[in-house]
């Protein structure tokens, strides 16, 4: 990936893809310090997990989601954006599964 100074453009679709189990991921931008995704039909819920260094943003496009971090728990929808701090347990979860991409 080119250096973030450098700058670049990704046709859709382009970038490195990463697979997590059943999941695919298309890496668009990562340096030391954070990382920027696109999530790749089948989509898949995250369970339960914690972060010790990273924080977690999402930004909706499409689809309904439900987020849970530490004692709250949001329902969203395109247009909104979660913030998921680190050290703290967390959760994902599309309202109609495989639906939306984050």
């Amino acid at each position: 990936m080119a250096p973030p100074g450098d700058g670049y453009v990704f046709a859709a679709g382009d970038g490195e893809r990463l697979v997590f189990g059943a999941g695919t991921v298309v890496v668009k931008a990562a340096t030391e310090d954070f990382a920027i995704w696109e999530e790749l039909p089948p989509l898949l819920d995250t369970p339960l997990h914690v972060h010790e260094r990273e924080d977690e943003i999402f930004q909706i496009l499409d689809g309904e989601h439900v987020f849970q971090c530490g004692a709250h728990e949001w329902s969203i929808g395109p247009g909104a954006f979660a913030f998921l701090p680190r050290g703290i347990p967390h959760a994902h979860r599309r309202v109609v599964p495989g639906e939306a991409v984050s």
